[in-house]
């Protein structure tokens, strides 16, 4: 399976799949007239060394962590 995350600047954010590897892209859902702040990323990646295996992704949780300013 595929995953295709888009998204233009200040108008609509849309996940799509291609569960088959055909091209053939489905779309999950799309979010229009949203703001998603700047400057932040996200990814995954998986490794199973010399074996080979599947790697399901069941959800990603984003948040945004205030960072304490560090006593001198």
């Amino acid at each position: 399976m595929t995953a295709h995350i888009f998204f233009i600047l200040f108008d609509w954010k849309d996940v799509s799949t291609d569960l088959e590897g055909k091209n053939a892209w489905k779309e999950c859902f799309k979010v229009e007239n949203i703001l998603l702040p700047t400057g932040y990323y996200f990814g995954a990646s998986a490794t199973t060394g010399d074996l080979s295996d599947n790697h399901d992704i069941i959800s990603i949780k984003m948040y945004e962590l205030d960072l304490l300013e560090s006593v001198r």
